[in-house]
């Protein structure tokens, strides 16, 4: 219970890093944005909640720290790909952010992200599909 409880704390800590590199929010405390909308700061708890589910369901109830980051990669994608492109930080277009690209040539941001956030790309994808059918059910 206290190795979760240190993971966690960890992975909290990473996902609010990513949150504020990613969208616009105030590094200092990200549940009160930057920008006039509380649409940032729904989006930053409803990404945290859907973490924490995606863990739970995907992962059960005591994943190790390196198996529990992969869920974190999906959701900050799962995110980035829902919102606004005012509400991102770092354009999709930005090269050195996002430098992975679709077969078609599209940018793939899961991609570029699991580079970014040094995550396995192959190791991490299976979890993708899994986060996005888990939300297509809750919604």
């Amino acid at each position: 219970l206290q190795n979760n409880f240190m993971f966690t704390t960890v992975l909290a800590n990473k996902y609010r890093e990513c949150f504020s590199k990613y969208f616009h929010s105030n590094s200092n405390d990200l549940f009160i944005p930057s920008t006039p909308s509380q649409n940032l700061q729904l989006l930053f708890q409803a990404g945290w909640a859907m973490y924490i589910l995606a863990k739970q369901q995907l992962l059960g109830p005591f994943p190790d720290l390196v198996l529990s980051f992969a869920p974190l990669v999906c959701t900050i994608n799962f995110l980035i790909s829902q919102v606004s492109s005012v509400d991102l930080k770092i354009s999709i277009s930005n090269l050195d952010e996002f430098s992975a690209f679709t077969a078609e040539g599209t940018v793939d941001t899961f991609a570029s992200l699991c580079e970014k956030m040094n995550a396995n790309h192959q190791d991490t994808f299976p979890f993708m599909s899994k986060l996005e059918a888990m939300v297509r059910e809750v919604l």
